[in-house]
């Protein structure tokens, strides 16, 4: 049987899981992009409601594609009664923060700053030295608010060059900053699945395992997932990008326009790889979890050794936690080397098979001479 390569983008082994079950996959697909595409269409309305819409209802869509790929590549089977009821999981406690999505935003956020001040100053600069109409209009701009004030702030977008000012300013920062969002849901996507595995541990502490995984050992769990997933980035940009040029040669005097039409079309391309995406990160899940076993132990120690430190919970039960953790870890290394022992075994008896094979070729040979 093949191996899964951790590193590898649409490897063999998620491909051949996604051929078995097409329809149900696109059908999953379509409902997740209908709702996706409901809650970012209602930005067209007023961009700020995308900060309700895309967190009530998109990431739950994105929660019960999720799980709903998941169980279907396992064999259980999915219904539409499922599908929802696992959108609505994506609520319950045992899930709840599993994307991180207000510390993800707000990392997001500063991405955009960050990038709106570097491609605004340079704009600003190029054009200020190329255009002599770009001075000209920010002169008409200053005495339109001042004499205005804001009630006058769409005749701003009836000027080319401030046009083009405000798209690129706003453009490539979002670009950027969705794309780093994105990049963050779907790694935060591996705790959906650690969380299925652990149980009876509160959410701020399963967050917390999950960053102290990610930090130990970035190689395995950031960089594995960046070299398996940069496919999806790439349509993701690729779709935006599409999507940003449509609105703006269709509703050139619309900027807002531009964000939804951006965002639906880097969501609508990023669909093509979403199965890879889930599938790939069950794989990994299910490959290292004697790992990941290991890494909520290591997390499980630390954080005693800090309650050893205050006052809430007795030595004696201090120590019998840690008894306990202890035994846990031996009877997981044990597992571990009976695991080791029968792969050797294996590789023996195929080493065998192959010396008999290659011996009873060269007899065969011998008697036709």
């Amino acid at each position: 049987m093949e191996k899964f390569d951790i590193n590898r983008p649409f490897d063999k082994i998620s491909f051949s899981r996604i051929k078995k079950y097409p329809g149900q996959i696109f059908a999953l697909l379509f409902v997740f992009l209908l709702i996706a595409g409901i809650s970012i269409g209602i930005g067209l309305i007023n961009p700020s409601f995308l900060y309700l819409t895309i967190p009530l209802t998109a990431l739950p869509a994105l929660f019960s594609l999720q799980v709903s790929i998941n169980f279907l590549i396992e064999g259980r089977g999915i219904s539409n009664k499922a599908s929802f009821g696992f959108f609505l999981s994506y609520f319950s406690s045992q899930f709840k923060g599993c994307y991180r999505v207000v510390l993800t935003f707000f990392k997001s956020l500063l991405v955009y700053v960050v990038f709106s001040l570097i491609v605004a100053i340079s704009y600003y600069y190029i054009a200020i030295n190329v255009s002599p109409t770009f001075k000209e209009s920010l002169d008409q701009v200053a005495s339109l608010l001042q004499n205005d004030g804001f009630n006058s702030i769409e005749k701003l977008f009836e000027n080319n060059d401030l046009l083009l000012f405000y798209h690129f300013s706003q453009g490539i920062p979002l670009l950027f900053s969705s794309l780093y969002f994105c990049h963050n849901i779907l790694l935060n996507s591996l705790n959906v699945h650690i969380r299925s595995r652990v149980g009876s541990v509160s959410p701020s502490a399963l967050n917390s395992l999950f960053s102290f995984m990610v930090r130990s050992d970035k190689k395995l769990f950031y960089w594995s997932f960046v070299k398996r997933n940069w496919p999806g980035y790439l349509f993701y940009g690729i779709g935006f990008i599409l999507g940003y040029l449509l609105s703006f040669f269709l509703f050139p005097n619309m900027p807002t326009f531009a964000i939804c039409f951006a965002l639906f079309f880097a969501i609508f391309f990023l669909c093509f790889y979403l199965p890879f995406t889930f599938i790939s990160s069950d794989l990994f899940i299910r490959n290292n979890d004697q790992n990941i076993k290991k890494f909520f132990i290591e997390f499980s120690l630390k954080s005693l050794e800090e309650l050893k430190k205050t006052s809430i919970f007795t030595n004696e039960q201090i120590n019998e936690a840690f008894k306990n953790i202890k035994e846990v870890e031996k009877s997981l290394d044990d597992a571990k080397k009976e695991q080791n022992e029968d792969k050797e075994e294996k590789d023996s008896i195929d080493s065998k098979k192959v010396d008999n094979d290659s011996s009873n070729n060269n007899h065969n040979g011998n008697e036709k001479e």
